[in-house]
């Protein structure tokens, strides 16, 4: 007998929207709702993420932080736009 694994499921951060994948318990927009941010910060945000593995690659672990610093508030405003506009706030 086969044992199916149950995967944890992970909800889009917008209220009421319904849709999940499977993975860790990290936070997520769906692809119905990420085009509803601005397009400067999704790069803001690619950037950050860029900048953070590069500094970690060289052995700069306080440059790291302090980006990981700013990587979080640009997701925190991604987010909250996100919601915003879903619900037709902005």
């Amino acid at each position: 007998m086969t044992r199916k694994l149950k995967l944890n499921r992970i909800a889009c951060v917008v209220p009421f929207c319904g849709r999940t994948r499977a993975g860790s318990g990290f936070e997520w927009i769906c692809m119905i709702h990420w085009p509803m941010v601005d397009r400067a910060l999704r790069r803001r945000l690619a950037r950050c993420r860029r900048l953070i593995k590069k500094a970690y690659r060289l052995g700069r672990a306080g440059v790291a932080e302090a980006l990981a610093r700013s990587f979080d508030q640009t997701w925190e405003t991604c987010k909250a736009q996100a919601i915003e506009r879903a619900a037709g706030i902005s």
